[in-house]
């Protein structure tokens, strides 16, 4: 039989061995059309010994050589010279350095085994997984070293942690990682009989340990408590990537492997797209949460599924909808175990392991647990949670008593799916009554609302109109219309007109404070959003879109402000009443979302400003596509963040992309490309390609310069990175010339008070102690200090930036003790705010390094100084400012240490 074909047999012999043997048959009728094939598999079932001969010898041992015709070939072959006859693995077995105590597991690819160390270098108690015979087809040993790759890329607490890999003396593939002494979580739960607020709690772990998979672009595929264990320490590791799925970095969408079959999924905890083979996503590991989350509250599972037929099961797990968790958990119910026995689940033992009554678990389920649960396991993926992250958050607004985003489906969506399933058995004639009836109901109702809005349009309209007429040249005796003086008009008629509607008055100040503030005309801009905001709160209602878009403009008002905290919290309203009451899929409750997340970003908390992009730009994803100019501008916002996190390879990328939809949209010449270039720039800075960032930032300059004018925030921020940019390539004149302008501007934009400004400050700061004016360089940095404290709090990175310019500057200056205190704690700032490997690091470790070689504690600055100059070198290149600036502190620590010759070893030559 040809490789291929035996392969195909292999494949099916391993599905039909899963079923029970009545099951067989069906499923053989259904899987074999080829009927040599066919035979091939029932000729193995039929005998025992030929399946174990077939199972426990490498396929290559089982193959003919493909286009052997010869006579010998029909005879049976020797084994190979290199390929021990008989696959024996078991206790007392050495497996590279270690040596097999026993069999801990069984998985669809390898057996598990836990082995001690066995070489005398030191003790330690491992698992090992071996590949299974039968399993080394090309495509299963592709899956099992690609389950290696992944552990190997992945360092999380509560992941199982990959010690080193090999292969067998008889060739299978092995590999060695964390042994994890511990229960799975569902029996854990139980055993220690958590309340709920402690499976909570738990649950909130693993989705932690998740989250970060699909942020390293791994989807797990089957997330079930037998792989997520529970130690006695009572941390949560997941185990068992045999059939993860890597995501494609630029897209996150699944890198194509082979189909693998029902053998690999465990069909209790599929989703649906995995049961009908459709692409997988970090979706599936939503859904497979919500399983996991629904048996931890409840003691049951979703489904049962008692036959294991492919229609059956893809039926119930693509058609059936899952009862709340509120009605599973008061009934009785027998489980069918893996192992084939049964437990009967009922509401007192339920009750009894979670620390309630049933009645009142019951009570606490219903509700907020229930759509939290549902929305999790929705038959379609974009309408779960769009992050693991979003369903943790769902699950702390709950305990902490707020509203959460999961609510119950419509009726109406219900009754949709129910009449597309079962249409033939439907009582169409009552559905169709139903449907017409509250179709003419809401007809009637929009058509009332379609004549208000129409009237509040013409109004609208009308004023506008005769706004323009006066701004007829013919009537404007000689003056000079600009933008400014037309809002200026708009306001003075409004005041003219006492006695217009509060509907369209609201809607005129909104218009025109809105675009005040888009001019940073902010002084004009807040008392007419106030005003809106009150107009609409007054007759529309407290939960109406328009009072949400005026809540908006508020909050952006006070971002530009630097009023992070009131921009935060008027952003989440704005966010919670268009959930409640818009579509859900509303392309304003994205773009708020994203400028939440902006927000959020701005203050420090990274992981959850991830969190909120992330759930904007599936949102707007799936209502624009791809190519749309708020999609744009969602994946610059995440570049951004990318940006503050180190990330700047990350930052490209978005940013490329980003731009070039922006382009296309707009022109070479539209205000909102001078963003997304000037963030592209900074991406190129951060790698070091200064040469590259500076016409970047003088384009998106003459940009915003032309099209917002030369007072707008854009252009000192855009002055800014030039500054930046100039000081790094030596010009030091220009470069202090260019950080006065941008600080004037900031000046004029902001105030004296704002983290803009205090970050300009920096800068200028920067510049002028490297020209040697240390005494005007430090009221800056200390101004900066306090104005980032004020409005950033005391543990933002952008504080402890200051800190560590402050500390160079005092270094400098000949103090390195109050040098080594600033530095130390600029570092203890960034080791609560920012990730390890962050270059903020590196420049603080250069200080307090050299404030240690100045106090003549050589050993101890070494140290400091090699580590973190290796690190910008790899980082930033050989002939980067920062770069240059680590090997001069080098020579200065060894010179003064009175070691020429590793001082000469980091000279540069001249």
């Amino acid at each position: 039989m040809h490789p291929k074909r035996w392969q195909r047999v292999q494949e099916i012999l391993l599905a039909a061995l899963e079923l029970e043997a009545e099951e067989r048959d069906a499923y053989l009728e259904k899987t074999c059309p080829d009927e040599e094939i066919r035979r091939e598999v029932e000729s193995l079932l039929a005998s025992d010994t030929e399946l174990v001969r077939g199972l426990d010898r490498p396929a290559f041992d089982l193959l003919e050589a493909p286009g052997d015709t010869t006579p010998e070939a029909d005879t049976p072959r020797p084994a190979r010279a290199d390929t021990p006859a008989k696959a024996a693995h078991g206790p007392g077995v050495r497996v590279g350095s270690y040596r097999l105590v026993r069999e801990i597991g069984r998985g669809g690819m390898g057996t598990v085994w836990l082995a001690a160390r066995d070489d005398r270098e030191f003790e330690r108690r491992v698992a090992i997984k071996i590949l299974k015979r039968g399993m080394d087809t090309d495509e299963i040993v592709r899956r099992f070293r690609l389950e290696r790759q992944i552990l190997a890329n992945l360092e999380h607490p509560h992941v199982a942690e990959l010690y080193e890999g090999g292969t067998t003396e008889d060739h299978r593939p092995y590999f060695v990682m964390e042994y994890v002494d511990g229960l799975p979580i569902d029996e854990y739960c139980d055993h220690h009989a958590l309340d709920l607020e402690q499976r909570l709690a738990l649950f909130r772990k693993v989705c932690g340990a998740v989250q970060f998979l699909h942020r390293n672009l791994v989807v797990h595929r089957d997330l079930k408590p037998s792989n997520l264990l529970v130690t006695r320490a009572g941390e949560p590791k997941i185990l068992d990537f045999g059939i993860a799925k890597l995501l494609d970095p630029a897209t996150q969408r699944p890198v194509t492997l082979t189909d693998p079959g029902w053998r690999f999924m465990t069909p209790e905890c599929a989703s649906p797209e995995q049961v009908r083979g459709e692409p997988i996503t970090t979706a599936t590991d939503v859904y497979a949460l919500g399983v996991l989350l629904y048996e931890l509250l409840t003691g049951h599972r979703p489904y049962q599924l008692p036959k294991r037929l492919d229609a059956e099961i893809q039926r119930i797990i693509c058609e059936v909808e899952p009862e709340p968790p509120s009605a599973a958990v008061v009934r009785s119910e027998v489980i069918t175990r893996a192992d084939g026995t049964t437990v009967v689940v009922d509401p007192e033992t339920v009750g009894k392991v979670r620390g309630e009554r049933p009645a009142r678990l019951r009570r606490r389920l219903s509700g907020d647990l229930d759509n939290i649960v549902l929305m999790a396991l929705r038959k379609e993926p974009e309408r779960r949670y769009p992050s693991v992250a979003l369903l943790a958050e769902d699950l702390d607004r709950f305990l902490d008593g707020l509203p959460v985003r999961a609510h119950r489906d419509s009726w109406l969506y219900r009754t949709g799916k129910l009449f597309r399933r079962r249409w033939r058995a439907a009582a169409a004639g009552l559905v169709l009554l139903v449907l017409a009836t509250a179709s003419v109901l809401d007809h009637l109702e929009q058509q009332r609302q379609v004549e208000r809005e129409r009237d509040q349009a013409l109004r609208v309209t009308r004023f506008l109109t005769d706004l323009f007429q006066d701004s007829d040249p013919y009537q404007r005796n000689g003056e000079s219309l600009t933008a400014r003086s037309l809002l200026d008009r708009g306001v003075a008629r409004i005041e003219q007109e006492p006695h217009l509607e509060p509907e369209i008055r609201g809607a005129l100040v909104q218009t025109i404070g809105e675009v005040y503030r888009r001019l940073a005309l902010y002084e004009e801009a807040e008392p007419l959003l106030e005003e809106a905001h009150e107009l609409r709160r007054t007759s529309h209602g407290p939960e109406s879109l328009q009072l949400a878009e005026t809540l908006a403009s508020l909050a952006a008002l006070a971002a530009d402000r630097g009023d992070l905290e009131t921009a935060e919290a008027r952003y989440q309203l704005a966010v919670a009443i268009g959930r409640r009451t818009a579509d859900e899929a509303d392309p304003d409750v994205a773009a708020r979302l994203n400028a939440l997340a902006f927000v959020v970003q701005s203050r420090g908390d990274y992981e959850r400003a991830e969190a909120l992009h992330e759930e904007a730009l599936a949102l707007l994803q799936s209502l624009h596509g791809d190519d749309h100019p708020e999609v744009a501008l969602t994946l610059n916002d995440l570049a951004v963040l990318h940006l503050r996190r180190d990330d700047p390879d990350v930052a490209e990328e978005l940013l490329r992309r980003a731009l070039a939809v922006e382009r296309q949209h707009f022109g070479p010449r539209h205000p909102r490309l001078e963003a997304v270039l000037g963030n592209l720039a900074a991406a190129l800075m951060a790698q070091g390609r200064e040469a590259e960032a500076e016409p970047l930032l003088r384009e998106a300059r003459s940009i915003a310069v032309e099209t917002l004018g030369p007072d707008h925030p854009s252009v000192a921020r855009l002055t800014n990175s030039l500054a930046v940019v100039r000081r790094k390539l030596g010009d030091l004149e220009e470069a202090e010339s260019l950080y006065r302008q941008a600080l004037d501007i900031a000046r004029r934009a902001y105030g004296e008070q704002h983290p803009n400004v205090a970050r300009t400050m920096n800068g200028l700061a920067v510049v002028l102690q490297n020209r040697g004016q240390l005494a005007a360089a430090e009221p800056l940095l200390l101004h900066s200090l306090r104005i980032q404290r004020e409005h950033l709090g005391p543990e933002h990175p952008g504080v402890g930036a200051a800190l560590a310019l402050l500390a160079k500057l005092r270094l400098a200056a000949g103090d390195p003790e109050p040098a080594e205190n600033l530095v130390r704690e600029a570092l203890r700032i960034f080791h609560l705010r920012l990730p390890p490997d962050h270059s903020h690091f590196d420049l603080a470790e250069q200080i307090l390094g050299g404030s240690l070689a100045a106090q003549g504690r050589f050993e101890e600055a070494e140290a400091l100084l090699t580590q973190s100059f290796d690190r910008i070198r790899s980082r930033r290149g050989e002939q980067d400012l920062e770069s240059r600036e680590a090997r001069t502190r080098m020579v200065s620590l060894y010179e003064a240490w009175g070691r020429p010759e590793q001082a000469e070893a980091y000279r540069l030559p001249d």
